[in-house]
């Protein structure tokens, strides 16, 4: 996916198309960083993503670091699950992203993640919400 221009040229154009200043974004699920970065550079003010692989997580680090943006975008090396229990997300981010497509539509643990995704919506409804 990581060649994939097209696709990553489209991601790039929707997080663009934000306004993103100052605002906090969680990503459920790292891989190498990329739409971490791109909120970044876009204006994100802090970055939370959630990577459940710790290897996958550490080559994000890295990479992350390697574009000097460490200081904005946080890599939690669990589930989007257990950073919710753990309290490793902030309240009520400014937005909620996560990439759950494949070529079979819709994969990835699309279920749980939904679930995730609602949970960390509910903080700005509920700041004692976990």
């Amino acid at each position: 996916m990581m060649r994939d221009s097209a696709r990553n040229a489209a991601i790039e154009a929707a997080i663009a198309s934000c306004n993103l200043t100052g605002k906090t974004v969680v990503e459920i699920g790292t891989g190498a960083g990329l739409p971490a970065m791109l909120f970044a550079r876009h204006g994100a003010r802090k970055v939370f993503t959630c990577e459940m692989d710790e290897r996958i997580a550490a080559a994000a680090r890295e990479i992350i670091r390697n574009n000097d943006l460490q200081d904005r975008i946080v890599v939690i090396a669990k589930s989007s699950r257990q950073a919710i229990l753990d309290g490793d997300l902030p309240s009520a981010p400014d937005i909620i992203f996560t990439e759950t497509l494949d070529s079979g539509v819709v994969g990835e643990g699309y279920e749980s993640i939904a679930e995730d995704i609602r949970q960390v919506a509910s903080f700005a409804d509920d700041p004692d919400a976990t």
